[in-house]
C-alpha cells in the first residue's frame, strides 16, 4: 500500500518538474537536466543544444507525459 503512494508521489513530483521546465524555462534547471543526460551520453552538453527553448519545451512535455502516466498507473493500481 505504501508503494502505491510512493509511486503517486513520484509521479506528482515529476509532473511538477515538467510543468516548471515547460513554463519557466529556467536555465539553471536546464543545466542540471543536461548534466543528467550527459551521464548517459558523454557527447551531450549545453553547447550541443542549438535552441534552449525548444529543448526545454520538449523535455517539459516528456516529463509531464511521464508524470501523467505514473498518475494513471497508480490510480489503476489503487482501484484494482
Amino acid at each position: 500500500m505504501i508503494f502505491k503512494y510512493l509511486i503517486l508521489l513520484w509521479g506528482a513530483l515529476e509532473f511538477i518538474l515538467g510543468i516548471t521546465v515547460a513554463i519557466k524555462k529556467d536555465l539553471i534547471l536546464l543545466k542540471f537536466i543536461v548534466e543528467s543526460f550527459s551521464v548517459l551520453n558523454s557527447d551531450f552538453g549545453m553547447d550541443k543544444i542549438n535552441n534552449i527553448k525548444v529543448f526545454s519545451k520538449w523535455f517539459g512535455e516528456i516529463v509531464t507525459l511521464e508524470g501523467s502516466i505514473l498518475h494513471f498507473f497508480s490510480f489503476c493500481v489503487h482501484i484494482f
